[in-house]
């Protein structure tokens, strides 16, 4: 198996996105998608938070061992018109950097200690410098081959089935196996204005306490 992280422990809009997909390279969807939110407090219990999720995860214990390959999103500093730019979106301080590092590193060994292989992945590698939107048609696009049209937006379909923090998380498993390309053309359809009013994942987030969003791969999926 492969699980793909997005890693993130910021209160509110803030999450931990996974992914999780069968190694056939047949098979594009992933099997199983969650997004981990943290309740409110110190920077350093949020983070407990997430690994602590993560390890209660039945949907992903089960799958755990030697034969998984887990993938971490490594954090990265972007130079943008505005200056430096943490890939978290937040302040883009050191001090951002500095504990999404920790987090990787608690989620790493977590995993390792499992015996699975865990692999850092760059996010100039799996998608460049390439916007939200743009990364959700390209992968509705991938899983929905043929079903749209001109004028769709397939970045909707792609918020709507993953919601937004378990759709990169399917990105790094899609560019793992081989089909998404970092800055490989525009295939945004519509998708070039930002849509943050498609985005699902917003239900719940004043709730007060760690939150887990699992969802499963449908039967009729391919």
């Amino acid at each position: 198996m492969i699980l793909c992280i997005d890693p993130g422990f910021s209160v509110g809009s803030g999450g931990t996105g996974w992914a999780l997909f069968s190694d056939s390279k047949v098979s594009l969807f992933p099997e199983k998608t969650g997004v981990i939110k943290t309740r409110s407090g110190t920077w350093e219990e949020r983070i407990s938070q997430v690994v602590t999720s993560l390890a209660k995860q039945p949907a992903l214990f089960a799958f755990m061992g030697p034969r998984c390959l887990v993938y971490i999103e490594l954090p990265t500093f972007f130079q943008t018109e505005k200056g430096m730019s943490c890939a978290t979106g937040k302040k883009g301080d050191d001090s951002d950097l500095v504990k999404l590092s920790i987090l990787v590193g608690m989620i790493k060994q977590y995993y390792v200690s499992l015996g699975c292989t865990v692999r850092m992945l760059r996010i100039n590698d799996w998608k460049g410098t390439i916007k939200k939107p743009a990364v959700a048609a390209r992968i509705a696009r991938r899983l929905w081959p043929g079903e749209f049209t001109v004028d769709d937006d397939p970045a909707i379909r792609a918020f709507e089935e993953f919601g937004d923090h378990a759709l990169d998380a399917v990105g790094m498993g899609l560019f793992v196996k081989g089909v998404f390309k970092a800055n490989a053309g525009k295939e945004v359809g519509n998708a070039s204005k930002e849509r943050s009013g498609t985005r699902v994942t917003g239900k719940n987030n004043t709730r007060r306490s760690t939150v887990c969003y699992t969802r499963s791969r449908p039967n009729n999926r391919r």
